[in-house]
Protein backbone atom coordinates (compact mmCIF):
# COMPACT_ATOMS: atom_id res chain seq x y z
CA UNK A 1 0.00 0.00 0.00
CA UNK A 2 1.55 3.25 -1.09
CA UNK A 3 0.85 6.07 1.32
CA UNK A 4 3.03 9.10 0.95
CA UNK A 5 4.22 11.20 3.87
CA UNK A 6 2.60 14.32 2.36
CA UNK A 7 -0.78 12.57 2.59
CA UNK A 8 -0.16 11.70 6.22
CA UNK A 9 0.84 15.27 6.96
CA UNK A 10 -2.34 16.51 5.28
CA UNK A 11 -4.28 14.21 7.61
CA UNK A 12 -6.28 12.40 4.94
CA UNK A 13 -5.40 9.12 3.31
CA UNK A 14 -7.41 7.59 0.48
CA UNK A 15 -7.13 3.87 -0.19
CA UNK A 16 -8.93 1.38 -2.42
CA UNK A 17 -11.88 -0.36 -0.74
CA UNK A 18 -10.24 -3.78 -1.04
CA UNK A 19 -7.43 -2.60 1.28
CA UNK A 20 -9.80 -1.64 4.09
CA UNK A 21 -9.42 -4.73 6.26
CA UNK A 22 -5.66 -4.79 5.72
CA UNK A 23 -5.44 -1.17 6.85
CA UNK A 24 -7.69 -1.86 9.83
CA UNK A 25 -5.42 -4.71 10.92
CA UNK A 26 -2.31 -2.53 10.55
CA UNK A 27 -3.91 0.34 12.49
CA UNK A 28 -4.80 -2.01 15.35
CA UNK A 29 -1.09 -2.74 15.88
CA UNK A 30 -0.14 0.92 16.34
CA UNK A 31 0.32 2.25 19.86
CA UNK A 32 0.39 5.84 21.06
CA UNK A 33 -1.01 7.07 17.74
CA UNK A 34 -4.22 9.05 17.41
CA UNK A 35 -6.24 7.89 14.42
CA UNK A 36 -9.53 9.45 13.46
CA UNK A 37 -11.76 7.34 11.23
CA UNK A 38 -14.74 8.86 9.48
CA UNK A 39 -18.18 7.26 9.55
CA UNK A 40 -17.90 5.99 5.97
CA UNK A 41 -14.73 4.07 6.82
CA UNK A 42 -16.21 2.67 10.03
CA UNK A 43 -19.34 1.47 8.22
CA UNK A 44 -17.26 -0.13 5.48
CA UNK A 45 -15.13 -2.04 8.02
CA UNK A 46 -18.22 -3.18 9.87
CA UNK A 47 -19.90 -4.33 6.64
CA UNK A 48 -16.82 -6.24 5.49
CA UNK A 49 -16.29 -7.89 8.87
CA UNK A 50 -19.95 -8.91 9.11
CA UNK A 51 -19.75 -10.29 5.58
CA UNK A 52 -16.81 -12.47 6.58
CA UNK A 53 -18.67 -13.85 9.58
CA UNK A 54 -21.75 -14.67 7.50
CA UNK A 55 -19.80 -16.47 4.77
CA UNK A 56 -20.58 -20.15 4.55
CA UNK A 57 -18.61 -22.79 2.76
CA UNK A 58 -21.15 -24.77 0.79
CA UNK A 59 -20.58 -28.46 0.24
CA UNK A 60 -22.50 -29.50 -2.87
CA UNK A 61 -23.64 -33.09 -2.57
CA UNK A 62 -22.65 -35.23 -5.50
CA UNK A 63 -19.96 -32.85 -6.71
CA UNK A 64 -16.89 -34.86 -7.53
CA UNK A 65 -14.10 -32.28 -7.42
CA UNK A 66 -10.78 -31.87 -5.71
CA UNK A 67 -9.55 -28.60 -4.25
CA UNK A 68 -6.30 -27.18 -5.50
CA UNK A 69 -3.59 -26.54 -2.88
CA UNK A 70 -4.20 -22.78 -2.74
CA UNK A 71 -7.95 -23.42 -2.30
CA UNK A 72 -7.23 -25.75 0.62
CA UNK A 73 -5.11 -23.03 2.27
CA UNK A 74 -7.85 -20.44 1.80
CA UNK A 75 -10.52 -22.82 3.08
CA UNK A 76 -8.58 -23.71 6.22
CA UNK A 77 -7.68 -20.10 6.92
CA UNK A 78 -11.35 -19.09 6.61
CA UNK A 79 -12.35 -21.90 8.93
CA UNK A 80 -9.65 -21.05 11.50
CA UNK A 81 -9.82 -17.25 11.25
CA UNK A 82 -10.84 -15.11 14.19
CA UNK A 83 -12.35 -11.78 13.33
Amino acid sequence: MEIESKDLKAGIVKIPAYRTLYLEKMLSTLKNVKIQKDMTYQKMVEKLENGRQNTEIINIEGLNAELRNYQKVIRSSLRDATY
